[in-house]
């Protein structure tokens, strides 16, 4: 009897103690979930009050006569808007808001190009004055959105609660406040029909969207004469005996055919995979993931390498204008050079391996969005006149023409020069056209290769 009580009182302690840590266990996962909403209604009151200062700037830029003054108000819609991006992305929504997101890039990145163009002298013309009442208009009818469900949660009838990887939770009843994720979800659609399309000197311009694939050029191949195209062109020192697969069409910015190249006896992550695309028949891109064995040429070997094999594939002209190595694989970069002039946008990437100087992969995507023959026309400064924009202080080493891409894929004209300063090595960009100082890169060269910053 009294090994039944003590059995009793001990199985009362242990329930006791379940208990007691059910409860504190339920408690800390409320607190946490409490802590978390209060996180979630943190951030969006930010980007609530983001987009009402976007209203008030916006409405502000577009009375303001005084270049001086409008420098200010743009430079301030940039900061806004970025806020405004930052707010987004504490949002609990599974999938992102893309158009939200893209929406106030465009705002910061516009106001950003029209400030930069106050600071040079040149005047705001009247389709980007229109293009900005657009966005004010837009802006605040969003803020209205924004207020509605501000109020909402406030009262009770929004949750942010039990959503699913979508961000959206089911409605259950009439009385269930309503999912936060659905509505922005809701308000991030209307944004993606009613938002103003924006072309202009930026990288978030929906123009930049629009390239289309200048270097893709020739008649529609076969998938057979693809898959003949993909065997000859891949790099095979050691003489394997590949077999060819059709993977499927691919469907995109370049329509192309997708192969599978297979070694004898290989395990499924030792396949060459290689996309041709179907007009011309051009290798868009390959990459042979095979293991690699100790390293036994040189990285100049291997540039040489690297050099040879786009050669020996019809790329002519090609200069190389950065290596990097990662691991026992240096990846080589290509420009396409005409009449002296370097063609940044033009450029090709090859890999190669450091154990037999194979070329592992290989990436053509820039070079076919780019290539063409340019006009280029006569700069209109000398090289003699950059020099003298080059301050005393900078040992030149090397000026050359070159091409290279704006933010928002226009191509400008440069004298490139090369310049040393505290043992440490640039690159800045003369226009050839206006003086003008375009940008400056940094060259760090190391045993790993030479790269820019």
């Amino acid at each position: 009897m009294k090994k039944k009580k003590i059995t009793y009182f001990v199985l009362a302690v242990l329930l006791g103690a379940a208990l007691l840590g059910a409860w504190n266990y339920y408690n800390r996962i409320s607190y946490m979930q409490n802590a978390l909403e209060a996180e979630y209604q943190r951030s969006f009151f930010d980007l609530v009050k983001h987009v009402e200062n976007l209203d008030v700037l916006l409405s502000k830029s577009l009375v303001s006569s005084a270049p001086k003054g409008n420098i200010i108000t743009l430079t301030s819609i940039w900061h806004e808007a970025e806020n405004a991006r930052a707010s987004i992305d504490q949002i609990p929504v599974g999938l992102k808001l893309q158009q939200s997101q893209k929406y106030f890039a465009q705002i910061g990145d516009f106001a950003y190009t029209l400030a930069k163009q106050n600071v040079e002298g040149k005047t705001i013309d009247k389709k980007d004055w229109d293009k900005l009442l657009e966005l004010r208009n837009q802006t605040r009818k969003l803020n209205r959105e924004l207020h509605e469900l501000q109020n909402r949660i406030a009262s009770g009838r929004i949750s942010w609660g039990n959503m699913d990887k979508t961000g959206i939770k089911q409605k259950i009843s009439k009385t269930t406040p309503e999912p936060m994720g659905e509505l922005m979800f809701k308000i991030d659609e209307r944004l993606k029909d009613e938002a103003p399309t924006l072309v202009y000197d930026g990288p978030f311009s929906d123009h930049v969207e629009q390239v289309k694939p200048m270097g893709v050029t020739g008649d529609l191949v076969s998938r057979e004469e693809a898959r003949d195209k993909a065997e000859r062109f891949i790099d095979n020192p050691r003489g394997i005996d590949y077999s060819i697969v059709f993977k499927g069409d691919v469907n995109g910015s370049i329509p192309a055919y997708s192969f599978i190249i297979k070694p004898p006896g290989a395990a499924g992550d030792e396949n060459i995979l290689l996309d041709i695309s179907k007009k011309g028949g051009h290798v868009i891109w390959y990459i042979n993931p095979r293991g690699i064995n100790q390293p036994k040429i040189t990285l100049k070997d291997a540039i040489e390498k690297a050099e040879n094999f786009i050669s020996s594939r019809n790329y002519k002209q090609m200069v190389a204008t950065g290596s990097l190595r990662e691991g026992d694989v240096i990846t080589v970069t290509f420009a396409h050079k005409q009449d002296g002039v370097i063609i940044y946008p033009d450029f090709i990437k090859v890999s190669v391996a450091l154990d037999n100087g194979e070329v592992i992969a290989f990436d053509s995507q820039g070079y076919l969005f780019s290539h063409r023959a340019r006009n280029l026309p006569p700069p209109k400064l000398s090289e003699e006149e950059v020099r003298k924009r080059i301050k005393d202080e900078l040992k030149i080493e090397r000026i050359r023409k070159a091409v290279i891409p704006s933010p928002s894929k226009k191509e400008i004209f440069c004298y490139e020069v090369k310049v040393k300063f505290n043992n440490e090595k640039y690159l800045i960009y003369i226009n050839a056209a206006t003086g003008d100082e375009e940008t400056i890169l940094q060259v760090i060269e190391s045993p790993s290769g030479t790269i820019t910053l």
